[in-house]
């Protein structure tokens, strides 16, 4: 079902190619130059989609990574239990060992 989504998009984006190119090729007379600008926005306007992706997908994982880093003072939360705030089931609990751990990473 996916697949025949994908298809309807894309098939749309085409739609929208067609139309946008076949306005813009009015604009010339020559049909040379008509050829080779009917051409190069085809492309140009295919790969839109394309572009966005890759230009989306670093920064949409960059703000996934910033999300999952834990920022804590191990002075402060010595010998106390650490709950997650959607469980209020004790996660873990830090012994001196844990702490001496996790401050020697960063």
């Amino acid at each position: 079902m996916t697949g025949l989504l994908l298809l309807g998009v894309i098939g749309i984006w085409l739609v929208i190619i067609v139309f946008a190119v076949t306005r813009l090729a009015r604009l010339f007379k020559t049909v040379w130059i008509r050829n080779v600008v009917v051409a190069l926005a085809s492309v140009a306007m295919f790969l839109l989609r394309v572009a966005d992706e890759l230009i989306t997908a670093p920064q949409f994982n960059k703000l996934c990574e910033e999300g999952t880093k834990l920022k804590f003072d191990p002075e402060k939360i010595r010998g106390k239990t650490i709950f997650l705030a959607d469980d209020p089931q004790p996660d873990i609990t830090l012994s001196p060992r844990t702490i001496a751990a996790l401050s020697s990473i960063r």
